[in-house]
């Protein structure tokens, strides 16, 4: 086996022996052509809500000098919420009700090399925004608001706002 990266010619002998007289001495003389490349991960940022799933293509912006197919190896466990590999992409499930930044870390292979971790940042908002419709019209005021998914909205000020 060649030393990773090596290209020229690599030459060894050997002499066969039947068990009772050695043969002629044999030298075997081995071009190596080119190595295989490590496919290189660039980054990925992606934007999602709470309460949504996100197929991820986290291959589409890799490479591979060696034009071999790619296949993600090596998939953390995201910091807010769920990643499994499914069909070639990544398939993420935030955390429910959480709102802000989520990374998880993979690494490209070629089927040969694996190639540098690669990172994946999501950023999760909050998939229910209250709308406001002016004043309460029957005397009655909605101080806190939960959305599906978790989160609470608080008029603190209690204006009269009301949320839908």
């Amino acid at each position: 086996t060649p030393e990773s990266g090596y290209v020229g010619t690599a030459t060894f002998t050997y002499t066969p022996n039947d068990g009772y007289i050695d043969g002629n001495v044999t030298t075997v003389t081995v071009t190596i052509s080119s190595s295989n490349s490590a496919p290189v991960g660039v980054a990925d940022n992606t934007a999602t809500n709470d309460s949504t799933v996100s197929i991820i293509d986290v291959l589409s912006n890799d490479t591979d000098a060696d034009a071999n197919i790619l296949i993600i190896t090596n998939l953390s466990i995201p910091t807010h919420g769920t990643a499994v590999i499914e069909n070639g992409k990544v398939k993420y499930t935030p955390e429910s009700g959480y709102v802000g930044t989520a990374t998880f870390t993979y690494t490209p292979n070629d089927g040969y090399i694996d190639g540098n971790v690669t990172t994946v940042t999501v950023t999760i908002s909050n998939s229910c925004t209250p709308s406001t419709y002016g004043t309460a019209k029957y005397g009655t005021n909605m101080y806190n608001v939960t959305c599906v998914g978790g989160s609470t909205y608080d008029n603190a000020n209690y204006d009269e706002d009301s949320y839908e």
